[in-house]
């Protein structure tokens, strides 16, 4: 699972754009939390999820949150902070070691169904 970017053009919707990508309207919305769907102005870049195989669908059950690194932070810190699994996060964001997190970086937290 990853990210990819959509740039809005005239005459979408959230509800267009996650039909075109195969992404649960709610999860989009989730994603891109600034973006009123209400008011989406062509030139907008938007956060497009991509499956990881989680399930139907291929995302989590219970969605994805997004998480802005802060400086000092672990990916044991943040996996504990969620109650995910590091593994989890690794994999979701395709990680090559739990160890290269950066402040700033956006990591995706797959959300598990308590």
């Amino acid at each position: 699972m990853g990210l990819s970017i959509h740039q809005v053009r005239p005459g979408e919707t959230m509800y267009g754009i996650a039909q075109q990508y195969g992404v649960p309207l709610p999860l989009l919305l989730r994603m891109n939390p600034a973006a009123d769907p209400r008011n989406l102005r062509p030139g907008m870049l938007i956060w497009i999820p991509e499956p990881g195989g989680y399930g139907p669908g291929g995302y989590p059950p219970g969605g994805v949150m997004v998480h802005r690194v802060s400086p000092g932070e672990t990916l044991w810190r943040i996996a504990a902070m969620y109650r995910v699994p590091i593994g989890a996060i690794v994999e979701f964001n395709r990680l090559r070691s739990p160890d290269w997190i950066f402040p700033g970086q956006t990591l995706l937290i797959p959300v598990m169904p308590q």
